[in-house]
């Protein structure tokens, strides 16, 4: 007999694994979770889910491990505290290789900012009286501007005192944004002070608008006519009084009258006058006390000496290193109260002059020489700088 024996066909087990959706996308706060269905097919295959190291502090999972059939996987995420949006992967791998591992890919929004704008000056709050140009419009400002979420603006309100004086610019790039106050030297000539705002908008509701008050000072009732900066350089020599103690008169100072002059100009003790055609630049000070010598030597201390107001209105500003501001005489300009400086020619005023009431003159001496530095300030607000260098014409009142 014959025994014929077929074998039944052996057909391998299939695995695999699935994810639906393989891709989820979250708000940047208070997001819900969001479910993935996860499919294993294959008898006894099983599957582990992580989360990369980067975003374990952010993703949770609801499970971590599954096995054959359909399992509903629950992804939730802490809100995003920055404005970059981040991602990461929640990679699920299967017991069986040949499923291979599958990768959910979890998105979560960047943080939307609140609309806002704040602005700043120097580092700090902008300050509260807003702006404040001397007459001359030497103002120049910068406020940093910080945006956010927002499209802004600036316009230029005139309150009193005219319009075109004031200029605003808005700047804007990737890095910073900032409004440029400038006064652009537009001078005030008028004695009151005139006023304008300057207003920033935005495109958000309930942000803005915010105004920043401007003010240019009125011109002051000064006695200066040259309304420049000037240096003085062509000074050669000095004649000087000085007023020693003796022993009629102790004072716990010493006076100085320093008349500085240029080349072609020259002052006359007989005459009580200059003459000539040039600079003339006319100091009054205190030292510390200098008492009379038989040699009759008489030296300036070494020093720094600061402008004050004028001495005549007050006595006791008569302080060692101060020096009397320029005020008005009726022997003005010939003779000076004060520190001032002076136009000649001809022997005659035209006019031109500045009353010295701010700033400081620095003193050093070699022997006889000396080098004086001048860093005056005049009653208008310009500077009147320059340096001496040479000896002193004294004339000892003794």
């Amino acid at each position: 007999s014959v025994t014929v024996t077929q074998a039944g066909s052996e057909t391998p087990e299939v695995y695999s694994l699935t994810v639906d959706p393989a891709a989820l996308t979250f708000e940047a706060e208070g997001a819900a979770g969001q479910s993935v269905k996860v499919t294993a097919s294959g008898e006894g295959i099983t599957w582990s889910a992580t989360v990369e190291d980067a975003a374990k502090e952010w993703i949770t999972l609801s499970a971590t491990e599954g096995a054959e059939g359909e399992t509903t996987l629950t992804v939730t995420v802490q809100d995003n505290p920055d404005t970059a949006e981040r991602s990461a992967n929640v990679t699920l791998t299967p017991s069986a290789e040949s499923a291979g591992p599958k990768a959910i890919r979890v998105t979560q929004e960047a943080k939307v900012l609140p609309p806002s704008l704040t602005m700043t000056y120097k580092g700090g709050t902008l300050p509260e009286e807003g702006f404040v140009s001397d007459y001359i419009g030497r103002g120049h400002f910068s406020v940093d501007v910080c945006p956010v979420n927002v499209s802004w603006n600036v316009r230029t309100e005139y309150v009193s005192g005219g319009t075109g004086w004031l200029q605003v610019d808005k700047f804007e790039s990737a890095q910073s944004s900032a409004i440029i106050i400038d006064f652009g030297l537009n001078r005030n000539d008028s004695p009151d002070p005139r006023t304008a705002r300057v207003v920033v908008t935005t495109d958000a509701e309930g942000v803005g608008p915010f105004e920043i008050p401007v003010t240019q000072e009125g011109k002051p009732d000064f006695q200066s006519t040259i309304l420049e900066d000037m240096e003085l350089t062509s000074l050669t020599h000095c004649y000087a009084n000085v007023s020693p103690n003796h022993d009629g008169r102790d004072l716990p100072y010493t006076r100085w009258d320093l008349r500085f002059m240029s080349e072609d100009v020259s002052y006359e003790n007989s005459k009580g006058a200059f003459f000539g055609t040039g600079d003339r630049l006319t100091v009054d000070l205190v030292s510390e006390p200098i008492w009379v010598n038989d040699d009759a030597e008489y030296y300036l201390p070494d020093g720094t000496y600061t402008v004050v107001a004028n001495f005549n209105s007050d006595e006791n500003l008569r302080v060692p290193g101060s020096v009397s501001a320029g005020a008005f005489t009726f022997s003005h300009p010939r003779f000076t109260n004060g520190t001032w400086y002076v136009r000649i020619e001809d022997d005659a005023y035209p006019g031109d002059q500045a009353a010295i009431t701010e700033g400081t003159m620095t003193v050093s001496r070699t022997g006889e020489e000396y080098v004086i530095t001048f860093e005056f300030v005049s009653d208008a607000g310009f500077a009147v700088t320059g340096t001496y260098e040479g000896t002193l014409e004294l004339h000892p009142d003794a």
